[in-house]
């Protein structure tokens, strides 16, 4: 009978390494990876790697036999590929929500440079001349 507690033991040690799967806060772990300022490849890297868990978690068996004792372990592999995919839908969503906020961002200074550069130069006004200029270095130096 110990023998075949060790071995269920040693068995269920292979999910061990997912535990943070269920144990770490996503945001918390989100703002962690934030702060390190990411670049979108690493943002890629890091949502191919909750995939990647979960795909190998669905890769592995459902059953296990160990004497006279079949582990069922379908509805673990269930959890972990479920916990996966919130991990994964988590970040995107975090990285969904940052980059409309940047792209809301760059629509407005579009927007508000083409209104000043729609501004209409009548013959002899240097004043509304200077004005389309500046903005046109400004949009230079951004």
């Amino acid at each position: 009978i110990q023998s075949a507690k060790n071995q269920c033991n040693q068995y269920l040690l292979q999910f061990s390494e997912y535990e943070w799967c269920w144990k770490d806060d996503i945001a918390k772990a989100y703002k962690s990876f934030k702060s390190q300022e990411p670049t979108l490849d690493e943002f890629e890297a890091k949502l191919k790697y909750f995939v990647g868990i979960e795909n190998k978690v669905e890769g592995m068996d459902g059953q296990h036999q160990i004497s006279a004792l079949m582990l069922q372990t379908t509805s673990l592999s269930k959890s972990l590929r479920e916990l996966a995919n919130k991990w994964k839908e988590s970040f995107a969503a975090e990285l969904h929500k940052e980059a409309f906020s940047r792209l809301d961002t760059v629509f407005e200074m579009v927007k508000t440079t083409r209104k000043r550069l729609l501004r209409e130069v009548g013959g002899g006004d240097i004043d509304a001349l200077a004005y389309v200029m500046q903005t046109l270095q400004e949009v230079r130096a951004k």
